[in-house]
């Protein structure tokens, strides 16, 4: 069905140049060889995101070798950091994130093993998480 105010919302153009530039391979996907669980995109606060990350991690880590990757929001450090690594938390919420930080405190709290990472850019990220530590 045809809707014209797809037509009328400026984003919908962003999104269909965006779709354009990635069918002629000038943008380009990344791929990493072990499952990935994306969680959030353009959702504002408020959403669940921090809960299910939880959730997930409580279910799964005692199957897999898990790193959670998060941009950091409004950390005060640059690059990737480690957060916590196989359930160690490693820096202080200013360098890490408060939501990272709030979920390495509840991990280590409760025993669970996972790695969290953060950095800004998502694919370098992945491919600490996959290359350095291992995870399945």
């Amino acid at each position: 069905m045809f809707n014209f105010l797809n037509y009328i919302n400026p984003y919908f153009y962003i999104i269909e140049a965006r779709n354009f530039l990635y069918d002629k391979n000038i943008f380009r996907n990344f791929e990493i060889p072990v499952p990935v669980i994306s969680i959030g995109n353009l959702s504002l606060g408020g959403s669940g995101k921090t809960s299910l990350i939880r959730y997930l991690c409580e279910k799964l880590f005692s199957q897999f070798d898990i790193a959670v990757i998060s941009r950091g929001y409004k950390r005060k450090s640059k690059g990737s950091v480690m957060v916590m690594e196989k359930g160690k938390l490693k820096v202080d919420w200013e360098k890490a994130g408060d939501e990272p930080y709030l979920l390495g405190k509840i991990f280590e709290k409760k025993g669970i093993k996972v790695s969290i990472l953060v950095d800004e850019d998502r694919k370098r990220g992945s491919e600490i998480a996959f290359k350095d530590l291992g995870v399945n």
